[in-house]
């Protein structure tokens, strides 16, 4: 396999790179004038471009070398890895692509929209008032203690140390199951609103932490919803600024998650050139793939697939950027970052994860299924959206992941999927149960 990708270096890396230009944005305008509106491939390319490809774009108009920069105490990779890296980034947009438009050939005929569920519409509301007021109580204790602490804090484990009062357990998960839940009822458009504005400002104020994907998800989420459910045609003057609007939140977070009082916010720092910077930076995640592919004769896997790290965890517990952690866990992000600088490391710094590094874990073939799959499963998650409620149940942590993942582990939140399943099949009992009761409110 090397001496293919040895044969493609007799052409300059730079027009590989115009080359990945070009089909990423032919590609979007593609499903721009098939789709009429914005879609969640839109939204993943979106992701996949801001996290991952950025740095080539950027590097092509301001630059006069490819990935001319490192990080975390490594040098600049070389010619050879940038060949490959950029042809393994081609093959994933490809791939990506075929297996979205071709997901045409699966059809399910007779299929109606799903019905209105005022039984979880209802328990939703009660559970998600009930939990909201102690979410934002143990946020406040989080916070505390990150803002005392910095951080990098986060990584080193200090969270799972604080003792949390007993009645705030699992409150997180249940907050999220109740927005789950009213979203799988098919709310109105009000109803919809008001929760996600309170859902909103709980994630905003617990992402203050620095964990930036907290409110993240929540606006791509709510710009997906409102164009998937309210809105018929392509409004661009909205997505642009809910797009900006997305952009700004990052910025703000990734400069508040490295002080350690509010007082150190200075918005006069802001500048055009940090801003580039910041940009410039947050394509970090184009590196893990980059450097999996540089030191792939040092750096092996010689254990469970990383992608299947999420479920490993059901039984495990993450205790921080630990030496306990490289010993039992084997999650991507957690192990690079190791082997590229143990020091750094174990003080909490990192490099992240991405999709592409679970994927080219899986071997040549094994990537291109990967991603000829994540393609298809996008177009069919929409396609069924309004026919299925489990796919509306699942919805919030599907979009959530779909942006994500370019940046995280591609079961970002497996987790919090079975424990959602897992709810959603006792609150059904409750309603069999309860189905000749007042307690049913679909007799209502």
């Amino acid at each position: 396999m090397s001496s293919f990708f040895t044969l493609f270096q007799i052409i300059e890396i730079k027009y590989y790179a115009y080359f990945l230009c070009c089909i990423t944005i032919l590609i979007n305008l593609f499903i721009v004038y098939k789709s009429k509106t914005i879609n969640l491939f839109l939204l993943f390319q979106s992701s996949l471009c801001f996290f991952i490809l950025n740095r080539i774009f950027f590097d092509i108009f301001y630059s006069n070398r490819i990935l001319q920069y490192g990080t975390f105490g490594r040098g600049e990779l070389s010619v050879d890895t940038k060949y490959e890296l950029i042809l393994y980034l081609i093959i994933a947009q490809i791939f990506l692509f075929v297996g979205y438009i071709s997901s045409n050939l699966f059809k399910l005929n007779n299929l109606e929209e799903d019905k209105k569920d005022y039984n979880l519409l209802i328990y939703g509301l009660i559970v998600f008032f009930i939990s909201a007021p102690i979410y934002f109580y143990k946020s406040y204790l989080k916070y505390q203690v990150v803002m005392k602490s910095g951080y990098l804090s986060i990584h080193t484990g200090i969270e799972t140390a604080i003792e949390y009062p007993i009645w705030t357990f699992g409150v997180g998960i249940l907050l999220e199951a109740a927005f789950c839940f009213i979203i799988a009822s098919r709310p109105s458009f009000k109803i919809f609103f008001l929760v996600f504005i309170i859902f909103f400002s709980l994630k905003y104020f617990d992402s203050m932490r620095g964990q930036r994907v907290l409110v993240a998800i929540p606006i791509v989420f709510f710009v997906w919803y409102v164009i998937k459910n309210h809105l018929m045609k392509f409004n661009l003057k909205s997505i642009i600024l809910c797009f900006l609007s997305f952009i700004i939140s990052i910025y703000i977070f990734t400069n508040v998650r490295n002080i350690k009082s509010l007082d150190q916010i200075n918005l006069n720092n802001i500048s055009l050139a940090k801003s580039t910077n910041f940009l410039y930076g947050q394509s970090v995640s184009i590196l893990v793939l980059g450097y999996m592919i540089e030191f792939k004769n040092e750096f092996r896997n010689d254990d469970y697939p990383y992608i299947l790290h999420k479920a490993y965890m059901l039984f495990n517990e993450w205790e921080g950027q630990s030496q306990k952690t490289i010993d039992t866990l084997n999650s991507l992000s957690d192990e690079l970052a190791y082997f590229l600088n143990k020091n750094l490391y174990l003080k909490g710094r990192g490099i992240g994860s991405s999709f592409l590094g679970d994927f080219y874990d899986l071997g040549f073939w094994g990537y291109i299924f990967s991603c000829f799959i994540t393609g298809m499963l996008i177009y069919l998650f929409e396609k069924y959206y309004s026919s299925f409620k489990i796919i509306r149940l699942l919805s919030f942590y599907f979009v959530g992941q779909t942006l994500w993942m370019a940046r995280a582990e591609t079961f970002y939140f497996f987790k919090n999927i079975i424990f959602l399943i897992l709810i959603y099949l006792f609150a059904k009992l409750f309603i069999i149960f309860t189905k000749n009761t007042k307690l049913n409110f679909n007799n209502w």
